[in-house]
């Protein structure tokens, strides 16, 4: 933070119209290594492509202006997540964690070796192996993109931050309408699914005692309705659910 007659001025690094060009082809590589890395956020093989090629372009794209600090830390922490995976991986994690430090040392711009960063930086955690306890690896990896790319946007000009905000909002609806049509599948489908449990577990008992009239009925009446709860669950507004991670 500078300050110029008075009032404060956040330091960006500086961008040309060469270096934006580099960003732009470092974000794509980084987004075809995204979509090779085998990682399935929602199990359906093109939403997973889209999903992950997306978030390692906007990384990538972003941290050509996040802070020296941010490159720093989120370069550490990927390589010390790296350390249980592959040997490649934790050596693309040091040599950008390298990278990083020496851009903090010099106090250098060096907006395309920083997009390069966070491509290298995406790119391990998207492969990354680490699990000391549930989901680390996915916490940590959350934890790098959240700080670089809101850090990165943030120090971009005011006009695209609007863009960056207008364009999150859309995805958060597009989410959001998703999620409620997942939930109204639930609901619809929760009550046949009881139904269905509730009639399986007369059977189980009638079977039991030797009823085996009166537990034929029970089970038929028990896959009928877990047949309709399983409908309702596939219904065509849960569809857009499955493409979410």
């Amino acid at each position: 933070m500078s300050r110029s007659g008075g009032r404060s001025t956040r330091r960006r690094n500086l961008i040309g119209r060469s270096d934006a060009r580099a960003i732009r082809i470092v974000a794509a590589v980084a987004a075809v290594g995204a979509v090779l890395s085998g990682c399935t956020p929602t199990g359906v093989a093109a939403a997973d492509a889209l999903w992950c090629g997306a978030l390692a372009a906007i990384v990538a794209w972003s941290s050509a202006s996040s802070p020296w600090w941010a490159v720093v830390a989120a370069a550490f922490l990927t390589t010390a997540t790296a350390t249980t995976g592959p040997l490649v991986l934790f050596a693309a994690a040091a040599t950008a964690t390298g990278a990083a430090v020496a851009i903090a040392w010099r106090r250098a711009s060096a907006p395309v070796v920083r997009a390069a960063i966070g491509a290298v930086v995406v790119n391990v955690v998207l492969r990354s192996e680490w699990e000391p306890f549930a989901l680390a690896s996915a916490v940590a990896g959350a934890a790098v993109v959240v700080l670089l790319v809101i850090t990165g946007v943030a120090r971009r000009p005011s006009a695209v931050r609007r863009r960056a905000v207008r364009a999150s909002l859309v995805l958060a609806g597009v989410v959001a309408l998703a999620s409620v049509g997942l939930v109204i599948a639930g609901v619809g489908s929760a009550g046949k699914a009881a139904d269905g449990y509730t009639a399986l577990s007369a059977g189980l008992g009638q079977l039991g005692s030797g009823e085996t009239g009166d537990a034929s009925q029970s089970l038929a009446d028990a896959a009928e309705h877990l047949s309709a709860a399983s409908d309702r669950a596939d219904s065509w507004w849960a569809a857009p659910a499955r493409f979410l991670p």
